[in-house]
C-alpha cells in the first residue's frame, strides 16, 4: 500500500509540474507561426500599418517628397539650363526674350496762334493773320543747371495779309515758314521754351519787285499745360492728351523788303498734345 501511495504522490507532482509549465506559457506566441492558407484573406489590424507599408505622412525611402526638387529637374521659376538670357541688341530694339518691352514716348502737338503784335516794319503794310504750328516732343533729355532740358522739333506757318493800300501797290501776303528746334523746361508751374531755326519766305514787295529770303530766326515761349488726366469727364482713351495755352515771341532776321529790318511777331495760341510710343 505504501508503494501505491508513493507512486500516487510522484505522479501528482509530475502532473502539477506540467500544468504549471502550461500556465506559464499560456498566451505567449510560439516560435513558429502556422502558414496561412493562400485562399484565406488576411487584413491588418485596425489602426496598425501593414508590415512594409510606409506610415502615413512619411515619405517612402528612395521616393522624393512633392516639395523637394529632383536633382535633374530645375526648380520652378528658375531658367532652364541652356535657355538664352535676354540680350541687348545694337539697334536698341527690344529682344523677344525680354518679358517687358520698354517703349519711348514721343508727343505730337498741333496749335493755332493769333498774332497780337507785329513789328513797326510790318504793321503798316499787313493786317493780323493766323498761324499754325506742328510739334514733335522727343524723349531726348539732358540736365543743365539742375534743370531737365527736353528737345522738340516744330514746323510753323504764319500768314499776314497785305492791307488794301499795300495790295493796290502790288505787295503780296507775307507768309514766313519756320522749321526749327526747341529746348523745353519748366519754371515752377510754367513751361518755358527757347527755339531757333530757319525761316523761308518769298513774295512781291511792289509791282515788278519780288523778294526771296532764307534767314535765321529765334523764338521764346511761355505757357501752361493742363493734363487731361486731372479731368474726370475726359474719356479714358484721351487721358494722355494735354492742353496748353501760352504765347511766344518770334524774331525773324529778315523782312519782306530791302531795309534789312527784322520781322517781329508775338503770337497767342492754344495747343493740343497727344503721346505716341515707338
Amino acid at each position: 500500500m505504501k508503494f501505491y501511495k508513493y507512486l500516487t504522490i510522484i505522479l501528482s507532482i509530475i502532473v502539477m509540474n506540467f500544468a504549471f509549465a502550461e500556465l506559464r506559457t499560456w498566451g505567449m506566441p510560439t516560435d513558429t507561426q502556422e502558414q496561412e492558407s493562400p485562399n484565406e484573406e488576411t487584413s491588418p489590424e485596425e489602426g496598425a500599418p501593414e508590415e512594409g507599408a510606409p506610415e502615413e505622412g512619411m515619405p517612402e525611402e528612395g521616393i522624393p517628397e512633392d516639395d523637394m526638387p529632383e536633382d535633374d529637374m530645375p526648380q520652378e521659376g528658375a531658367p532652364e539650363e541652356g535657355d538664352d538670357m535676354p540680350t541687348e541688341t545694337d539697334d536698341s530694339e527690344i529682344n523677344e526674350d525680354q518679358p517687358v518691352k520698354f517703349k519711348e514716348e514721343y508727343k505730337i502737338s498741333a496749335s493755332l496762334a493769333l498774332p497780337i503784335y507785329t513789328g513797326s516794319n510790318l504793321e503798316y503794310r499787313f493786317d493780323n493773320g493766323i498761324g499754325f504750328n506742328f510739334g514733335l516732343t522727343t524723349p531726348f533729355t539732358f540736365n543743365l543747371m539742375n534743370k531737365d532740358i527736353n528737345l522738340s522739333a516744330f514746323f510753323a506757318m504764319n500768314s499776314l495779309t497785305a492791307n488794301d493800300e499795300s495790295s493796290s501797290q502790288g505787295t503780296s501776303d507775307y507768309s514766313p515758314m519756320l522749321i526749327g528746334l526747341n529746348l523745353n523746361t519748366d519754371l515752377s508751374i510754367l513751361d518755358f521754351s527757347f527755339g531757333t531755326g530757319l525761316s523761308m519766305a518769298s513774295g512781291d514787295v511792289v509791282s515788278n519787285e519780288d523778294y526771296s529770303m532764307t534767314t535765321l530766326f529765334m523764338s521764346l515761349g511761355l505757357g501752361y499745360t493742363f493734363p487731361f488726366e486731372k479731368f474726370d469727364f475726359v474719356p479714358e482713351q484721351f487721358k494722355g492728351m494735354s492742353l496748353s495755352v501760352g504765347s511766344n515771341l518770334v524774331m525773324i532776321m529778315g523782312a519782306p523788303d530791302d531795309t534789312g529790318d527784322s520781322s517781329n511777331l508775338i503770337n497767342l495760341g492754344m495747343s493740343l498734345g497727344y503721346p505716341i510710343f515707338f
